[in-house]
């Protein structure tokens, strides 16, 4: 029997089990369509799949509750795959029809506001051409044009064509996108004459009143009150507000309709209006609101959730939120069925919704943890854990990361956000009708956001504001529904103790999450991680981590780094100043501390902005150059280019080339550094046979060189590489090379993530995902006895030292030629020749005056000597190094690394930094 303290649990509604439905069915139908894209076979698969879901609804469909529930269910996927197989038979149809080569003419209307990317300016248009049917595509704009702004009307002539990348395709497919266009012969003709476009054109004139207010609280009130977030996106604000978890503050949404239609409302009510025509100038009002800051896919949730609600008032009924939930939900996705796929609509349904459902419960037993003194803060509280908790597998796959201020952030942001926005609205609209008024309350709106910025800013850097985390979206969902259902049928009534007793446990458990207290691969390891078209590079040893470039995307990078368990960098190493190789350093703000960064001699003088945000991360930023030394536990990262200080560190010949060493184990890691950089590094001794290449600029064509590889003679080649990308990389040409040369390639966009495990034995190679085909793929050659091994779905490769890989089509002599120097095969009498017919392991010998390899060249140097696996290599003559002891006595047994190989060098001259 319940008490009054009991907290009832909210009933579902049967519409919301049908909306769930329909989502589901168009996630299927999408799916499917793309999986076929042929318009004829989506009609079949429609009526075969939704018939059999309404087959089944139809045997469910008995007297019970439970079996009502699936009958629900059902009906909603059958209609759920019948609205999307059509939907995306249509889209193939227009797809189709926008395969002409030639240029057309388009008459379209801008759907969002044009923003600028690193290639260009890009928006969205609906276009129609001759036949007046509409195509919705993406625009490519020139630099230097003025694209039309949210809804204005423009002309241009164009081809269509099709995105390039698998992953472009697969969202164009979601998002509807029919093609991509770059057009040309622009003229932007204005805002159509309709109440839409009277709208368009006040919010063009808003937005220019607002441009006059300067700062970071201008761009915040622009984003906050016309949804126009040019001058908030990619800045320090925008990204300390992703940090605290904040950004729904900034998207239009529900809070926002909230405000505008308190405000009409209070007016309203004070003028004396009916009840009635208050609710119908609410509806209008929000709707104008929504279309005003640019129809984004929350705010339109909200809107309709707001208009079933009060359509039900009028009705002398009582409201059910949930129901209005599942009514707008419907709407949207029946009238719209690329909204499954909107993130905004899909974080506003989970927020709204877990807030329905669970908003009561938490706040009493927050209540109860905090005692009855902090009731007032109990609500807020609650709330933000609540909307945090039902959106976190989506927040955490779009981010990679999690934020641990969030409940204080929205605490004390939110009621300034409010204000902004309140303020802010009343400022636009007033303008008007009496300038200096409006101009004042947008100065002071202004003040507000500026005041608003710098909290979230101070938020952003309290120690653990974030901290990476490397979910994926389904099996966090799945797990997340299964805890909500699960707490859903229990319903556990708020007790004292427990809530005590669980708050304890979750701040320890949050400080354990928080400061990276987990178990960490405590070997050796360098792992080429997967982000995309770009380069990141871990070497780890033990708990000393140095990250060598952070690829292009900050969200890219926090999951990788999140895969593995990196809560700290070290050394940050920034080869070269190009966007795919260091713009996701941006993403470490807040989220992942940097110790020291180093850039290449002569590179800091750009005003980039990784600079600022290192100086805001509190990093020391340092130069190096050839000779410079960094240490990372077992591991020497020895700097061997550039030589000299760069003019312009944002060359591919300007990139800090890396020699990461420890006993027995060298990989070169060389930035984009191309073939010319590594034959001088050859020619001049500073790097010889090595066991793993990172191969240069992603594997393009000038990559490699034969005269390198003959000399670095690398066992493993990497090549981080985005799927599909634009360049071709890596070309075959360069495969080619390094397939002669024996080298086993592994690429990001076949493995995922690639790790070399070292060990004082050998190293193996570990990677992420199992790659659909080695077809075309270089592997290693028939003489090496190591091969690739499968275990589970992981690639997993162990070397021992291997013996000599005999390359094909290459003789001992060409091979001395790369190992000694040009005109070593030439040399007369025995100077040169091969161990072949005498140890039975093929090699190369030269005497020290001719070998040009440098200091580590000794008295006699046996170029590659390797044993077969199990063996124990026996040195015909002892390698006497010129600054040490003999390292391999003759007739000796010796591990197999150092088998007659002179590996000492001569003392240098540099700084260990």
């Amino acid at each position: 029997m319940q008490t009054e303290e009991d907290i009832l649990r909210p009933s579902i509604p049967p519409l919301m089990w049908a909306a769930v439905g329909i989502w589901a069915g168009i996630a299927i139908a999408e799916a499917r369509t793309w999986a076929a894209r042929l318009a004829g076979a989506a009609w079949t698969g429609a009526l075969a799949v939704a018939g059999l879901f309404l087959v089944l609804a139809v045997i469910s469909g008995l007297r019970n509750k439970h079996k009502t529930v699936l009958l629900l269910v059902l009906a909603g996927l059958a209609a759920g795959v019948l609205v999307g197989e059509v939907y995306w038979a249509r889209w193939n149809a227009d797809v189709q029809a926008l395969s002409s080569p030639a240029s057309v003419n388009w008459a379209a209307e801008a759907l969002n506001d044009p923003r600028e990317n690193e290639f260009g300016v890009r928006s969205e248009v609906i276009a129609r051409c001759s036949s007046g049917k509409p195509y919705r595509m993406t625009c490519n704009w020139e630099r230097g044009v003025a694209p039309p702004d949210l809804g204005e009307a423009c002309t241009f002539s164009a081809k269509v064509g099709q995105p390039t990348s698998a992953e472009a395709k697969r969202r164009a497919h979601r998002s509807g996108i029919t093609g991509v266009a770059s057009p040309r012969m622009l003229s932007v003709s204005g805002h159509p004459k309709s109440i839409k476009g009277a709208i368009g054109a006040f919010r063009q004139a808003s937005a220019t009143r607002i441009s006059s207010v300067k700062g970071e609280g201008g761009g915040l009130l622009a984003g906050v009150l016309l949804g126009d977030r040019r001058r908030f996106f990619g800045t320090e604000a925008d990204a300390a507000f992703k940090t605290t978890g904040l950004s729904h503050l900034v998207a239009v949404s529900g809070g926002h309709l909230v405000v505008v239609a308190a405000l009409v409302t209070w007016a309203l009510n004070h003028m004396g209006a009916r009840r009635g025509l208050v609710s119908g100038l609410m509806i209008a009002s929000t709707g104008a609101y929504v279309v005003l800051s640019g129809v984004q896919a929350s705010a339109v949730r909200a809107w309709l959730m707001a208009a079933v609600v009060a359509g039900i008032g009028l009705a002398g009924r009582r409201g059910d939120g949930l129901g209005a939930l599942a009514a707008a939900m419907s709407v949207a996705l029946v009238s719209w069925p690329p909204t499954a796929f909107d993130l905004g609509f899909q974080l506003s349904v989970l927020s709204v919704a877990g807030l329905l459902l669970y908003a009561r419960l938490a706040e009493a037993w927050v209540v109860c943890a905090a005692g009855e003194k902090a009731r007032r803060l109990a609500s807020p509280v609650a709330l933000t854990l609540v909307a945090q908790a039902a959106t976190l597998p989506l927040t955490v796959a779009a981010f990679a990361m999690v934020s641990l201020v969030s409940p204080l952030a929205n605490l004390v942001v939110s009621p300034l956000v409010s204000l902004l926005l309140g303020v802010g609205l009343a400022g636009i609209m007033i303008a008007p009708f009496w300038a200096a008024l409006g101009e004042f309350l947008l100065t002071a709106s202004g003040v507000i956001g500026t005041f608003t910025v710098d909290v979230v800013r101070w938020l952003a850097h309290l120690p653990y504001a974030a901290v990476p985390l490397g979910w994926t979206a389904l099996p966090a969902g799945l797990t997340l529904a299964a805890c909500g259902a699960t707490l859903w049928m229990v319903w556990p009534q708020p007790d004292k103790k427990a809530a005590r007793r669980l708050a304890a446990i979750g701040l320890v458990g949050l400080l354990v999450f928080a400061t990276g207290a987990v178990p960490r691969p405590s070997g050796a390891e360098i792992t080429v991680l997967d982000v995309g078209q770009g380069d990141a590079i871990l070497v780890r040893d033990r708990r000393r981590t140095a990250l060598i470039d952070a690829g292009s995307s900050g969200s890219d990078l926090r999951k990788a780094l999140a895969r593995h368990s990196v809560h700290r960098v070290d050394v940050l190493v920034g080869t070269h100043l190009h966007a795919d190789h260091i713009d996701g350093i941006t993403g470490l703000e807040g989220v992942v501390p940097v110790g020291t960064a180093f850039f290449s001699a002569g590179a800091l003088g750009g005003g980039y902005e990784v600079f600022d945000v290192l100086d805001r991360m509190g990093a020391d930023t340092c130069e190096v150059i050839a000779g410079d030394e960094i240490r990372l536990g077992s591991f020497a990262l020895r700097v061997l280019w550039p030589k000299r200080p760069v003019e312009s560190g944002s060359k591919n010949e300007s990139s800090v080339v890396i020699l990461a060493s420890r006993e027995g184990f060298s990989a070169l890691l060389t930035g984009d550094a191309e073939q010319e950089v590594l034959e001088e590094l050859v020619r001049d001794g500073s790097v010889g046979d090595i066991d793993v290449l990172k191969v240069g600029h992603h594997g393009s064509e000038s990559a490699v060189s034969t005269a390198s590889l003959l000399a670095l003679l690398p066992e493993v080649a990497l090549v981080s590489v985005g799927a599909e990308n634009r360049y071709g990389h890596p070309v075959a040409s360069t495969l080619e090379q390094l397939d002669a040369a024996g080298a086993c390639v592994y690429r990001t966009d076949l493995f995922g993530d690639v790790s070399l495990r070292i060990t004082d034995s050998g190293y193996s190679v570990r990677t992420q995902k199992h790659a659909a085909s080695r077809a075309g793929y270089a592997t290693l050659v028939a003489q090496l006895e190591s091969a690739y091994l499968s275990r589970g779905p992981y690639e997993h490769t162990q070397k021992n030292w291997p013996r000599e890989r005999v390359v094909p089509g290459v003789s001992h002599n060409e091979r001395a030629e790369a190992a000694c120097g040009p005109g070593a095969a030439k040399a007369s009498g025995t100077l040169l020749r091969t161990w072949a017919g005498r140890s039975g392991y093929p090699g190369v010998l030269c005497r020290k005056s001719d070998c040009r390899r440098g200091p580590c060249c000794a008295e006699y140097y046996p170029a590659c000597l390797r044993a077969p696996p199990g063996d124990t290599p026996r040195c015909r003559k002892a390698c006497r190094g010129r600054f040490g002891a003999t390292r391999a006595v003759c007739g000796r047994p010796i591990p197999i690394r150092s088998a007659c190989r002179c590996r000492q060098q001569a003392p240098q001259d540099h700084k260990t930094v």
